[in-house]
């Protein structure tokens, strides 16, 4: 009989592993779960929402500069100042929606603002981890993590979060742990 966790040969008679202390079972069904350990949660970063709220709040000034300056009614100013922050707040609640989680067993990303979608990548089918930043992103310390996974076709995408390198390597850290369990 073997160890389901650390995958040593265990006396039939034991109750324990000798390597690893593990409760030993006759089926790997009987064993316990692993306790799932949270190693991170992070949202994208919220710069790029302020950056798009001091550009919607100096070009709404500038309008109203133009507006007052032609004698345009008041009103055209506050229907020009409500479109140009429609991006603002589209950004807000975009970032607000999203966050990604890693546990020692698996990545997710959860995504919605009413409604709910969790997609779930088991570290086990993570074929590849890239952190990605453009010039301007590398500036201000942020940037994209890209998963690649076995069993889906599309890339998994962490956008915009500080120090993409940083979590990259501490997914590639749980994959190498949990492959010592298998």
């Amino acid at each position: 009989m073997f160890c389901y966790r650390c995958g040593n040969e265990v006396r039939v008679s034991g109750h324990y592993c000798e390597v690893c202390g593990a409760a030993t079972h006759d089926t790997v069904d009987e064993a316990p779960d692993m306790d799932e350990r949270l190693v991170f949660r992070v949202q994208p970063v919220f710069a790029t929402v302020i950056v798009t709220y001091v550009i919607a709040t100096l070009v709404s000034l500038l309008v109203a500069a133009l507006f007052g300056h032609f004698g345009a009614p008041f009103w055209g100013v506050l229907a020009a100042t409500g479109i140009f922050f429609l991006l603002p707040v589209v950004r807000h609640l975009q970032h607000n929606q999203v966050s990604y989680t890693l546990t020692n067993s698996k990545v997710e990303v959860e995504s919605g603002l009413w409604s709910k979608r969790v997609r779930t990548i088991p570290l086990r089918n993570i074929q590849d981890v890239t952190a990605q930043a453009s010039l301007a992103e590398r500036m201000v310390g942020m940037g994209d993590v890209v998963i690649d996974s076995a069993t889906d076709a599309a890339r998994i995408r962490m956008t915009n979060v500080r120090d993409p390198r940083k979590y990259s390597n501490l997914i590639l850290y749980q994959m190498h742990r949990g492959e010592r369990w298998l």
